[in-house]
């Protein structure tokens, strides 16, 4: 949209609302027409069996339950549809509600990262800080821009969606570019055009923007900026449009005093009252090259620009003798550079006597950079790499950059050759194994001297020297505890192997370690916090008055007694464009591997001599990433997971390598759960994968379930040489947790909660939530499982064989069900008689009755039980045992199924299935 300031480039935050989703289904009114027949036929029966006229008043009942019934259901119709509008109301109020927050967050958001004048006063850190969404513009108002927030289900309410589309009050801003007419009365011109001098000088620090000929054009309040004293790269010219104008170079931006006859500029604003409005409220229009957007502009009266001019020279210092502040002239004035084996000087600010430069081989080996919020420090983090790059070539000096405050201070550097890798905190995982493989890099270094026959870089030269900046050390501390022992190494052995720390905090008190601060002898200091912290850094108090406005520093160096001032110079995008275009760029030696895929074919992956694969292992320490598996000849494996991360995948790799296919059960079928777990509990031939074991037993009943778990503990207990265990679950607990204990070897992939990680085995570091599906750690290692056919769901069923009474005589045992009806009608179909206890033997030779029938009838059921067959319908479970005096679990019968106990004569109680699934 446009003046829309542009957003943050880092992706924003999704925001999602979800509209309501009207009900509406309507509910049939009538009445029932089968119930009032009821009485009617009824009356007729007993007409017919007693012959007395007066039941046939019974019939009447039938048309007034008819009445009655579609007064009824008209009544509750209604009912429901009043319940429905109001739920409707409900929710739609809701979705209002949840909008207007999202809106209202968003907004604030906004406003943080492109704040206007007041919001910068407001928060005093914020002027002249170096932010990528506020350089190129001036936040000119407020007005209406297009949301962020996506919005789902929008109902019957599509004008929701419309108004969800639109923000109000968001910030509204002018492209710094070219020329801008201000037109308008004097009074609301000249106030819009004093608010553009404030907004600039405000996010612009002096040394960036220079203001020239705001005094001459009517606004003599300017006169205290140290933006019209400071030369600069970039120029904003103040002027009226009938006056002569100097020659202006390409990058510099023009704001004129204009009217509509004579406005030509790029962006034009247009300033007047709204006249609907009961008050005199200014509204502008902003015309920027022919796309137009209406706004309340921010207007700042002489008195209030010269309150905001005194607030900015007392926060600046100018350096003494007018010394330089644009690093491309402290670049062009500094000396010679040395040869990067011997050193590494480059300029970063000046003092008063000259140009202040900073060596990390002689001042060094290793800095810190310390400065509370608003100082500048991510601002000297960029300078000194910018310098180095602009001095150095690749194959002299090699930056690794982690930024652990947000993203976005480091992004624009990754252009550079030099930059080997840029990690942040957006990305933990990768973060870490990241910096892990600094390890990697210090064999490899150590190797690579010892080849060469020295013992340090600088008689080697072979190597260029790599220099480690993190931004927020002390973030990265608290997200990663345990990396702590690395970098207090990196600065014992970093001199010698051309291995240079730059680690920027906000304070230095309970961050470092005493024996990494001890190699750290190269020290800035921005505002510090309080004295101790200038106390911890400098040996002296001085840093804790440093002035608020970015860029002050004191420096102290390896052999000074004492800390010097300086003002530290910021790099502007033509240093860093020359620094990018003067290298060659060849390709360099990253410190760290790239990620694992997050896709790997099994097939693609080299076989290994008595392993199982299971995918690939990354060691960023050692700088390797190598197939990976479990020994042919091991009891199993367990896998645990969430759902969706990978558990049936990781099974069905392993299963596919075996030589003998493995059963493989899970909870969608427990009847064949159960006859593979007890077939397999008794002759272990061959391997078993159980995925899904915790729903599995879940599913059972209680004591099916307690059974199948003593199963398979048996099973695993017996497992190996050649018939592995593969386990798969969701979440190990109770029982179950001892049985997968037993396992040798336990792939943990992604848990829905870090407790779920821990419980499971997990290390606190190694938890990632966002990791993807087949990402886990196999035995403390990173894995992703490559990736393997699953079994068929495509495949049909297992085909159950219907059993029918063959010979003798049969007890039935069954409840009167639809499926037993379904069972006695196939039956009588094939021509299998089937009688009631009591009926003559002739009527059939299947007895029929329900437990509580055969327990009256015990003595022909005994006969029964005896000399012919008993079949007990699954619907009679409870009365199993009873009828059976077994002690022993029948084979369990999904009561879904249709299932069936068949008991015979010298045989064991078997499940059978007595008519098609349905």
């Amino acid at each position: 949209m446009l003046g829309q300031v542009p957003a943050s480039p880092s992706p924003p935050r999704e925001r999602v609302v979800r509209l309501p989703q009207t009900d509406s289904r309507e509910h049939a009114a009538g009445g029932a027409l089968i119930a009032p027949l009821v009485p009617i036929l009824g009356a007729l029966v007993l007409w017919a069996v007693t012959g007395s006229l007066l039941t046939l008043w019974f019939a009447a009942l039938g048309p007034l339950m008819l009445v009655g019934g579609v007064v009824d259901r008209r009544w509750l119709a209604r009912r429901a549809r009043r319940r429905r509008r109001r739920a409707d109301v409900r929710r739609r109020s809701e979705a209002l509600r949840s909008l207007a927050e999202a809106h209202e967050r968003e907004r604030t958001d906004r406003w943080l990262r492109a704040p206007d004048i007041w919001g910068l006063l407001s928060r005093p850190q914020e002027i002249w800080r170096h932010v990528p969404p506020r350089v190129g513009w001036v936040v000119f108002g407020s007005g209406r821009a297009r949301s962020e927030t996506r919005v789902e289900g929008t109902g019957d309410d599509a004008g929701l969606a419309d108004e969800a589309d639109v923000l109000c009050d968001a910030p509204v801003g002018i492209p710094l570019r070219g020329r801008i007419d201000v037109c308008g009365s004097a009074t609301l011109a000249q106030g819009a055009m004093r608010a553009i001098l404030a907004q600039v000088c405000l996010v612009h620090p002096p040394g960036r923007w220079q203001v020239l000929g705001a005094v001459e054009a009517g606004f003599p309040e300017v006169a205290a900026l140290p933006h019209v004293r400071v030369g600069a790269p970039r120029r904003l010219h103040v002027g009226v449009a009938d006056a002569a104008h100097e020659v202006v170079r390409a990058d510099d931006v023009q704001l004129i005093l204009s009217t509509p006859a004579l406005a030509r500029g790029e962006s034009v604003v247009h300033l007047g009252s709204a006249p609907q409005q009961a008050s005199a409220r200014v509204v502008a229009t902003i015309d920027v090259s022919g796309d137009v957007v209406s706004a309340a502009p921010q207007l700042l009266s002489a008195t209030q620009l010269a309150v905001v001019a005194g607030i900015l020279a007392e926060q600046w210092r100018e350096p003494v003798d007018g010394g330089p502040m644009a690093l491309a002239d402290l670049l062009e004035s500094g000396e010679v550079p040395p040869d990067a084996a011997v050193g590494l000087p480059v300029p970063i600010g000046v003092a008063r006597d000259a140009v202040c430069e900073v060596d990390l081989v002689r001042h060094g080996p290793h800095a810190v950079v310390t400065g509370v919020t608003g100082a500048g420090k991510s601002e000297l983090l960029r300078t000194w790499v910018i310098a180095l790059c602009a001095r150095y070539s690749p194959e002299q000096v090699n930056i690794a950059l982690a930024d652990f405050k947000g993203g976005t201070a480091f992004a624009a550097l990754a252009a550079l050759p030099h930059v080997a890798g840029l990690i942040t905190d957006l990305d933990d995982a990768t973060a870490r194994r990241a910096l892990l493989s600094l390890r990697a890099e210090i064999r490899y270094r150590e190797a690579a001297l010892v080849a060469d026959g020295v013992r340090e870089i600088g008689e080697s030269g072979a190597l260029p020297r790599l220099v480690v900046v993190v931004d927020e050390f002390a973030a990265l501390m608290n997200a990663h505890a345990e990396l702590a022992a690395l970098f207090v190494d990196l600065a014992a052995r970093g001199r010698a192997l051309g291995i240079h720390l730059i680690l920027g905090t906000q304070r230095a008190q309970g961050v470092f370690r005493d024996a990494l601060l001890a190699n750290c002898p190269l020290r800035l200091s921005l505002r510090a916090a309080d004295a101790a912290d200038s106390r911890l850094m400098l040996d002296t108090d001085d840093a804790a008055s440093l002035p608020s406005g970015v860029g002050a520093a004191l420096l102290r160096r390896a052999g000074d007694v004492h800390a010097r001032g300086l003002r530290v110079v910021a790099a502007d995008d033509e240093v860093l464009s020359t620094a990018v275009g003067r290298w060659d760029h060849h390709p360099i030696r990253p410190p760290w591997l790239p990620p694992l895929p997050e896709v790997i074919a099994l097939a693609d992956l080299p076989r290994l001599p008595g392993t199982f694969l299971l995918g690939v292992a990354d060691e960023p320490d050692l700088q390797r990433q190598r197939p990976i598996g479990i020994p042919a000849g091991a009891r199993g494996m367990c896998v645990v997971g969430a759902t969706g991360s990978g558990t049936s995948t990781a099974l069905a790799t392993v299963a596919e390598q075996q030589p003998d296919p493995l059963e493989w059960i899970s909870a969608a079928d427990l009847e064949h759960a159960w006859d593979v777990l007890s077939a397999t509990s008794a002759e272990p031939r061959r391997g078993l994968v159980i995925d899904g074991a915790d729903a599995l037993l879940a599913r059972f009943p209680q004591e099916y379930a307690a059974a199948a778990l003593r199963l398979i503990e048996q099973i695993v207990r017996a497992g190996g040489g050649g018939r592995p265990v593969l386990l798969g679950a969701e979440h190990l607990g109770g029982a179950l947790a001892r049985v997968a204990d037993l396992l040798p070897h336990r792939l943990l992939l992604r848990q829905r909660s870090k407790s779920d990680h821990l419980a499971h085995g997990g290390r606190p570091e190694l938890w990632s939530p966002n990791a993807p599906s087949g990402r886990g750690h196999l035995d403390g290692l990173e894995v992703h499982v490559a990736r393997a056919a699953l079994p068929d769901d495509s495949a049909p069923a297992r085909v159950r064989e219907v059993w029918t009474p063959t010979r003798g005589r049969t007890a039935w045992v069954t409840r009167d069900t639809p499926r037993a009806r379904a069972t006695a009608e196939s039956w009588e179909a094939a021509g299998i008689g089937i009688r009631g206890l009591g009926e003559p033997d002739s009527a059939g030779s299947v007895v029929r009755a329900d437990p509580d029938g055969w327990q009256r009838a015990w003595g022909e059921f005994t006969a029964m039980r005896l000399a012919g067959t008993v079949l007990i319908d699954v619907s009679c479970a409870a009365e199993y045992r009873v009828l059976t005096g077994e002690r022993e679990l029948a084979p369990y019968c999904d009561p879904g199924s249709g299932a069936s106990w068949l008991l015979e004569p010298g045989a064991r109680v078997r499940r059978v299935h007595t008519a098609p699934e349905r």
